[in-house]
């Protein structure tokens, strides 16, 4: 775990600064505990995401990673029992998380400029490269990654990537579809822009652990 963290907090350290941006950290670390963690205990418990997704939309647009991680876990968990994967009775729980997810979208209106603020994450994605051009922290990372990836140049980024792609090799017994659509997820997002670093990495951490944690018990 300390490993991990060390290596971290290199690949992040450049967003852990004094801006909004350090609520969406937070609150993706939160969502993510509510969505692995307290949901085992308390199946609705993923609704607490709901008032969270309000408060976030009022802090940064970085809100959006609330649906988005829910979304892509129930629609990874329900393509994984379609295929077969992971045998379920029906598809409930899953139903339940993708309704939270989509509900965060109306949940996230509840600010002083209602649509305004809810849909600019949305329009600032969509604008084109003329809105974010000059601003290194939205350069992607692929051009350096393909240039030589056993290259030292992003070696911590690289290594955590490589974690978090063993870990569910090494746990390819209790492979987890909805934690592979997130890992996608963040990943795509960093290989987007250097500024989605911080969020690949609050999310990798807990999944590689997850995963290693499961093939410890599984050993012992």
């Amino acid at each position: 775990s300390a490993a991990l963290v060390f290596v971290g907090a290199f690949v992040a350290h450049e967003r852990f600064l004094c801006r909004p941006e350090i609520f969406s950290l937070l609150f993706t670390a939160v969502t993510l505990w509510i969505l692995l963690g307290l949901r085992k205990r308390r199946p609705l418990g993923v609704l607490v995401v709901l008032p969270l997704a309000s408060l976030w939309a009022n802090m940064h647009p970085g809100w959006v990673m609330a649906p988005m991680i829910l979304v892509s876990f129930a629609a990874g968990r329900i393509i994984g029992m379609l295929l077969g994967f992971s045998k379920r009775d029906g598809f409930k729980e899953e139903l339940v998380v993708l309704g939270t997810g989509t509900a965060c979208f109306a949940f996230a209106l509840a600010n002083p400029y209602f649509s305004k603020t809810a849909l600019y994450p949305f329009q600032l994605t969509l604008a084109g490269s003329h809105d974010i051009a000059g601003f290194l922290e939205w350069v992607s990372p692929l051009p350096q990654l393909s240039s030589n990836l056993f290259s030292l140049n992003l070696i911590h980024y690289k290594i955590l990537v490589f974690a978090l792609i063993g870990s569910f090799v090494l746990n390819y017994k209790e492979f987890d579809f909805g934690h592979a659509a997130i890992s996608l997820l963040v990943i795509a997002l960093s290989l987007f822009s250097f500024r989605h670093f911080g969020l690949f990495t609050v999310v990798a951490i807990p999944l590689i652990l997850i995963n290693l944690e499961n093939k410890w018990t599984g050993l012992t």
